[in-house]
């Protein structure tokens, strides 16, 4: 397995982490009162599930793992081989149906949802990365 590729996209992850991270004492109102900051964290989001989707990818096929179909796939198959535990499949799962949304139904944004997401859910990135750096990028 190529493991540069993996640290390159942990990288891109903690540099789109560092983006939302300059938001996370705001208010809701304050959140809402300037669209920049809502775009900062939305495409940042999106890079990050992206970078996600790209390490877990690369793992299922780099260790041949057969073929994924959808993008959330490779998620599932990291659950099946005890990688991720149920609970963090399903987040994951969740990640790609909302990266989905700032892709393809972007004017359906629902802004409390970022929101909670950077005040609230950026641990489930956290430790993502943590599992793939233990189980894939150790010596």
């Amino acid at each position: 397995m190529d493991k540069k590729i993996l640290m390159t996209r942990i990288k891109i992850i903690f540099e789109s982490l560092e983006q939302i991270n300059q938001f996370k004492d705001l208010t809701y109102t304050q959140f809402l009162d300037f669209k920049n900051f809502q775009d900062i964290c939305e495409y940042n989001l999106f890079i990050i599930i992206n970078a996600m989707i790209d390490i877990v990818n690369h793992i299922c096929s780099d260790l041949d793992y057969g073929n994924l179909d959808l993008l959330s796939d490779g998620f599932k198959v990291l659950g099946e081989k005890e990688i991720f535990n149920n609970n963090e499949v399903n987040n994951f799962i969740n990640m790609v149906s909302f990266r989905n949304i700032i892709a393809h139904e972007y004017t359906k944004i629902n802004k409390k949802i970022v929101f909670d997401i950077v005040k609230n859910k950026l641990y489930q990135i956290e430790d993502f990365i943590k599992i793939i750096k233990n189980n894939y990028l150790n010596e």
